[in-house]
């Protein structure tokens, strides 16, 4: 039986804790149970949850126990509702077109070893601005803008980066926090200034600000190594159908 939800305590009655279960939580976190464009769901089989869910607009991320869930329910709700993009471990499948990576994930807390590098947290509207340009975002500016100020006011979210004369050159943040974790993502420094350790510096910066596990999805062929120096592990394969 799938439901919808409108308190939290039904929501952790699902214990699995992954990327995807952050990104959840950290979202009724931000927004609650009182906005229609953010809606929260859970299945329930013989008395268990098998799974969880968030719709974002027309954006679902899915966390899912598939040895136990009743995929064949879920699968048809998802297709009955209609989705522009599902996130979701590789684990549970769809007969729908797909990207798919790694996820990666760790709990290392390793001082930075740049200790003269200038890390700007980034709070106020012109330092998001430089951030929304420099990631190239597809998106509309003022609606990514309205989302990332309130969940770094909700602090269920943190960017930073470093400037050089008012240019930023390397970015990092966390785009879900939840109960110490957190989701890493807009990692990226300018090509002209590569190899200066500017990225993981920010990253470990990211890293030590919360207590628990930091996860993240790269590409299957894309930074492996850097991450692995940094700490991080590969844990599992996610996908987001289309």
């Amino acid at each position: 039986m799938i439901e919808k939800l409108n308190d939290i305590e039904k929501l952790n009655a699902f214990k699995q804790v992954d990327l995807y279960t952050i990104r959840i939580k950290s979202l009724v976190d931000t927004y609650g149970f009182g906005y229609s464009f953010a809606a929260f769901y859970r299945q329930m089989k013989q008395g268990r949850c098998t799974a969880v869910f968030s719709i974002l607009d027309s954006d679902i991320t899915l966390a899912v126990d598939t040895d136990s869930a009743d995929v064949p329910e879920l699968a048809e709700f998802f297709n009955l509702h209609g989705f522009t993009s599902l996130l979701c471990s590789a684990g549970f499948l769809l007969d729908r077109s797909f990207d798919q990576g790694t996820v990666m994930s760790s709990r290392d807390k390793k001082i930075s070893g740049n200790s003269n590098l200038t890390i700007c947290a980034l709070h106020s509207y012109d330092p998001l601005r430089a951030l929304y340009d420099f990631l190239e975002y597809d998106g509309a500016f003022d609606m990514w803008y309205a989302d990332i100020h309130r969940r770094i006011a909700k602090s269920t979210a943190k960017a930073c980066a470093v400037f050089e004369n008012g240019r930023m050159l390397s970015s990092a943040l966390l785009s879900s926090v939840h109960n110490g974790c957190a989701v890493l993502s807009g990692v990226k420094t300018d090509p002209a200034y590569r190899n200066r350790g500017y990225a993981s510096a920010l990253v470990r910066y990211l890293c030590q600000t919360v207590p628990g596990t930091v996860y993240l999805m790269r590409e299957h062929s894309k930074n492996e190594q850097f991450y692995l120096e940094l700490g991080f592990k590969n844990t599992d394969q996610w996908r987001i159908y289309r």
